[in-house]
């Protein structure tokens, strides 16, 4: 093996060592301006989002704000005609005439102003055009809304400060204010006409409020036998009865006054998550049953007999192992939340049985970031391939085609070659494609997948690829020849190394196995066939030793502390982000990528 060191090797760990230090200040900004958002889809496992429909019109929340579908209910499709991008993650929607109510949260990594936004208010009086009109800012106390309901023409939601509930808001939608805080309750729910029902945490008795146009008034109580600081899940079913869900039954009460209501029946529920409805006048409730959810639907009809007409497994044509989250009901129609797909339709048939319909989003969970390649964005989703998106004009991105339908998993590109892991649910492996014909790529190269092996490109070799072998410790450079693969060297390196990236034709690797901070090994000589150690600088890369490549920089990220800030460098200089973003490739543009979405960024010097 080749060892080579000289004066530079001390002069390269004190530029390092004095770069790593400038990780936690400040650093020199990248200035950007956004120039369009595309592949929305809702791919964050939060499964109590729930869409808002008026049809035709479809409002599908997502991670960035909410996507506008047109709903063909004979056909079964959603068209995508819009989306609407709020700050924050979007937790719940609700509308009211021609307002849609947003309520958000922000990641815990994000530094948050006063000035931001909590709940937001879209008129969306023309669907293809959503206009924003209006805000409730998070304030001085970080506050959030949750829970939204419309009651009598009025938007009542929890609400939080400072990580802790403090009771109940209620705003009139006509205007975006609040006209009352009610601290009494932390909890409630719709119950029929005007009115919710609340309990204090300390209270005994459940308190029913009218809800009017100047607040809450109290306009009775209840006793139902449910222990102190136990608020459970009540589902409106018709004006005259309520389901009441706790932890293992959920009971039928038929409401005889506001504050008489009888119990009639109750129904054992096991494990079961929180996705309750009713639809078709059928009461539908999801339970948990590994390796697969079931759907049990009840006849409730005669109130005092209730009868399990169906259990039966997700439908065919749901993805594999669904969770559901939030069920909603419109006319025969369950609408569900899942964790790969986002949004179901279903529909319930007369007889009970639950049958699938069709995706509401046009495009699955993303499995990792894009990548551009001439005038497209490769777009890697769970289930359904690579999405091929033409940005020639990088204002209005459009969907072209989706290859490789069979498979799912990251990707990478160098000049008209692709590499990445490709898995189909059983099996996965690690290829090499040429795509000199983007619709119909060719493989070059295969391996399994294992936790030693590594493949890679050197973005300056188009037509080469590398494999790094961590258990041999070897590392392997081939060139493609007629779409085959011709090993160029095999070199011993002597180091159980990971992480491998070049930038300006360095190789640079993590030190594997590290307590704390990481070594980085730097290479030299690898482009010209001729590979040797130039340096190595310790303790640089934090924890769990990942390095990444950003054009002409390496970008350093603490995944084990996302709060710390993220940095990019090179010798020529270096800036610094907020940590929860993904890498991107820099250039003319920079495409910004993470499982939020795409943001497509026009760079300015």
């Amino acid at each position: 093996m080749k060892y080579r060191l000289n004066l530079c090797w001390y002069l390269n760990i004190l530029l390092f060592l004095l770069l790593l230090l400038l990780l936690p200040g400040n650093a020199e900004g990248l200035q950007t301006t956004e120039v369009s958002r595309f592949a929305f889809t809702t791919h964050d496992y939060l499964l109590s989002r729930a869409p808002v429909i008026d049809y035709p019109y479809v409002y599908l929340p997502t991670t960035y704000g909410f996507q506008v579908s047109v709903w063909d209910s004979l056909s079964g499709s959603f068209t995508e005609v819009g989306n609407y991008p709020v700050d924050g993650m979007t937790v719940e929607m609700v509308k009211s005439g021609d307002y849609l109510f947003i309520a958000v949260s922000y990641d815990f990594s994000t530094i948050v102003e006063p000035s931001a936004g909590a709940l937001f208010r879209v008129d969306v009086s023309d669907p293809f055009s959503p206009q924003a009109a209006g805000e409730i800012t998070v304030g001085e106390n970080g506050l959030r809304y949750f829970q939204l309901r419309f009651v009598n023409g009025m938007l009542i939601a929890k609400r939080q400060e400072n990580g802790l509930l403090t009771g109940l808001s209620v705003i009139d939608p006509s205007t975006n204010q609040v006209i009352q805080n009610y601290p009494e309750s932390l909890y409630f729910e719709y119950i029929g006409g005007n009115y919710i029902i609340t309990r204090g945490p300390t209270a005994s008795a459940f308190t029913i409020m009218s809800v009017t146009s100047s607040g809450l008034q109290a306009a009775g109580s209840i006793t139902l036998p449910y222990a102190t600081g136990i608020f459970p899940l009540f589902l409106y079913i018709n004006p005259g009865v309520i389901a009441i869900q706790d932890h293992d039954s959920l009971r039928l009460w038929q409401i005889i006054a506001l504050d008489i209501w009888q119990e009639r029946a109750s129904i054992a529920i096991g494990l079961h998550s929180t996705s309750v409805a009713y639809c078709n006048d059928y009461l539908i409730f999801n339970t948990v049953t590994a390796p697969l959810n079931v759907f049990n639907v009840y006849d409730i009809s005669d109130l005092d007999n209730p009868t399990e007409v169906q259990s039966q497994d997700f439908p065919d044509g749901l993805e594999n192992n669904p969770s559901s989250g939030t069920l909603i009901s419109y006319g025969d129609y369950l609408f569900a939340s899942t964790n790969c797909w986002g949004c179901v339709n279903l529909k319930v048939q007369d007889t009970g049985a639950i049958e699938f319909v069709s995706k509401c989003f046009r495009f699955n969970q993303l499995s990792n970031v894009g990548h551009k390649h001439g005038h497209y964005i490769l777009q890697p989703v769970m289930f359904d391939g690579i999405a091929c998106f033409d940005i020639s004009d990088p204002s209005n991105p459009n969907y072209e085609f989706s290859i490789l339908t069979d498979y799912y998993g990251w990707i990478d590109l160098c000049g008209d070659y692709m590499l990445g892991q490709f898995g189909d649910g059983t099996t996965a492996s690690l290829r090499v494609y040429s795509i000199h014909d983007l619709q119909s790529p060719v493989l070059i190269y295969s391996l399994p997948v294992s936790m030693y092996h590594t493949l890679f490109f050197n973005y300056t070799e188009p037509g080469y690829f590398y494999v790094l072998n961590s258990q041999t410790a070897h590392l392997y450079k081939y060139m493609i020849l007629e779409n085959t693969p011709s090993l160029v060297f095999d070199y011993p390196l002597g180091f159980n190394l990971l992480s491998p990236v070049f930038s300006r034709n360095l190789l640079y690797m993590c030190e594997a196995n590290a307590v704390g901070n990481a070594d980085l090994y730097v290479f030299d000589g690898v482009v010209s066939n001729d590979p040797f150690l130039s340096h190595i600088v310790p303790d640089l890369v934090p924890p769990p030793g990942y390095v990444f490549y950003a054009g002409n920089y390496l970008f350093l990220r603490n995944h084990l502390n996302p709060g710390q800030p993220a940095g990019f460098f090179n010798p020529l200089g270096s800036f610094q982000v907020e940590n929860n973003i993904r890498w991107g490739h820099f250039g003319d543009y920079v495409c910004v990528s993470s499982e939020l979405g795409i943001n497509f960024y026009n760079t300015e010097g």
